[in-house]
């Protein structure tokens, strides 16, 4: 299991805004990215970018 598996979702969620927002490395983003989409936090996208899910509204 890797080690970011271990975050909650609310530092990994934190982690990937920050990471867009400071424009570190693609590789890192995209990691970050795909975990919150195996989480069912962020749906896939149909283009460069995502929508977060908002499972409350």
């Amino acid at each position: 299991m890797a080690d970011y598996q271990l975050l909650s979702d609310e530092v990994l969620l934190s982690a990937f805004q920050k990471a867009v927002e400071l424009k570190l490395e693609a590789d890192f983003i995209e990691l970050l990215r795909k975990e919150l989409i195996r989480r069912g936090m962020m749906e896939k996208p149909n283009s460069i970018g995502g929508d977060l899910h908002d499972p409350q509204g």
